[in-house]
């Protein structure tokens, strides 16, 4: 029987941290090949969104944000009213 850890930054790191959408330089390899992947909402749930009611039609549109040189990424909710949606569902 083995114990599962679950690490996280210390509130300083993650407070200092770079966050890609405002920077456009990569948070990981400091890269500023920065590639903006708009979030898209397609039949059958296809596309990169979070459904918040009983069709597509009310997804919420995630755009991802992925570095061209290292291959990492982060995902933002860039309409405040779409967080509004989330927050009245989730929060």
């Amino acid at each position: 029987m083995g114990v599962t850890v679950f690490a996280t930054l210390p509130p300083a790191k993650a407070m200092t941290r770079s966050i890609m959408r405002n920077s456009q330089k990569c948070s990981k390899c400091q890269s500023t090949d920065i590639m903006r992947i708009p979030g898209d909402i397609r039949g059958e749930g296809g596309g990169n969104n979070i459904v918040v009611g009983w069709t597509f039609y009310s997804a919420v549109r995630v755009t991802r944000y992925l570095c061209g040189t290292c291959g990492f990424s982060e995902e933002w909710i860039d309409a405040a009213d779409d967080i509004a949606k989330l927050k009245k569902k989730y929060g």
